[in-house]
C-alpha cells in the first residue's frame, strides 16, 4: 500500500478534562478534528511534538482549527498555542 503524504494543518490545544465524543475520558493523545473518522492515528511529523501520535476520538468546537490537542495541564496547552504542523496517517 502506497505512504499518504504528510498534510499541513492548524492545530490548537486544550485542557478540558471530561466525555469526548466517542465517550471516552480525556486523556494523552487524544485529539479533536471534524474532518477524520473516530480512531483515525495520525503521526505528527513537525514541530516539537514530531514523533508523537494522536488519536482522533473527539470533535472540533465550531470554527475551531483543523486539530486540537488534548492536554492533561492547561498551563501546556496555553505553552503551545497555535501552530502549523505537519501530520501523516499513522
Amino acid at each position: 500500500m502506497p505512504s499518504r503524504p504528510a498534510v499541513t494543518l492548524d492545530s490548537t490545544a486544550y485542557c478540558e478534562t471530561g466525555t469526548m465524543a466517542d465517550g471516552q475520558r480525556t486523556h494523552v493523545g487524544a485529539a479533536a478534528a471534524d474532518g477524520y473518522a473516530f480512531g483515525t492515528r495520525l503521526l505528527i511529523t513537525s514541530g516539537p511534538e514530531a514523533g508523537s501520535v494522536v488519536v482522533i476520538e473527539d470533535r472540533s468546537a465550531p470554527g475551531a482549527t483543523d486539530l486540537d490537542i488534548w492536554m492533561p495541564s492547561c498551563a501546556a496547552a496555553i505553552d503551545y498555542g497555535r501552530r502549523v504542523i505537519k501530520v501523516e496517517p499513522y
